[in-house]
């Protein structure tokens, strides 16, 4: 109750770290007496080593964002995933990439996820400092993102990374839902589609944006 109440403290001054409060919590319920032992789970452990993390690197310094999501100055993160692949897209760079074997298991709102934390990862020099409005086509993803959290132990091995990433470079994001009609260019990436990609977007980066070999699907969430 005692790192409860501090980490709450903080979450005042960094509202997204609320996101890892919620199963510290809920661990406490039902506990009636002060003295009573409880045991972590591996979820809550991961909760608290993002805290950790975070903490340790934080330089106590933040810059102080409006709420006017309708400004000039609001980076557009478009994304998608098939069951092919995945891209992204940031003013005129982009990445794309083709999903390893295990994933292509996986639920569609997990795969829609997934380019939005590698976009944090690749581009976080640009959208530090900023406001970020990430677009997707995925209810659900739109929910995770906004919600910074997840019942779902997969889908938490990605959000705890992009939470991080969005605190250690003090950016604020909300993700909005974009009609699945209307998100051509990322769905052509997603596809591998790489000419009609070309031909929808003339002025995009000529090359894409590599993507570090720790972020790869492959590596994120291992066979």
């Amino acid at each position: 109750q005692s790192l409860i109440g501090s980490l709450n403290h903080c979450a005042y001054i960094i509202p997204a770290g609320r996101a890892f409060l919620r199963r510290l919590i809920d661990l406490t319920k039902g506990i009636t007496l002060p003295h009573f032992h409880i045991r972590y789970n591996s979820d809550t452990r991961a909760d608290i080593m993002t805290w950790v993390t975070f903490l340790q690197n934080y330089n106590g310094k933040s810059m102080m964002h409006d709420d006017d999501w309708e400004s000039a100055n609001v980076i557009k993160l478009v994304t998608d995933a098939s069951h092919t692949g995945f891209g992204a897209i940031c003013n005129n760079s982009w990445f794309f990439g083709r999903w390893p074997d295990h994933w292509l298991s996986f639920h569609i709102s997990l795969l829609e996820l997934y380019p939005i934390v590698a976009a944090f990862e690749v581009w976080a020099s640009t959208l530090a400092n900023k406001k970020v409005l990430i677009y997707t086509d995925n209810v659900a993803t739109m929910h995770f993102i906004n919600a910074c959290s997840s019942k779902d132990t997969l889908v938490m091995k990605l959000v705890r990374p992009f939470v991080l990433k969005a605190l250690e470079h003090n950016i604020k994001f909300k993700s909005m839902h974009i009609p699945g009609l209307t998100n051509k260019r990322a769905d052509a990436l997603s596809r591998l589609q790489l000419q009609t990609f070309r031909r929808l977007f003339p002025a995009a980066d000529p090359k894409p944006s590599n993507i570090p070999s720790d972020i790869l699907p492959s590596n994120m969430i291992p066979p």
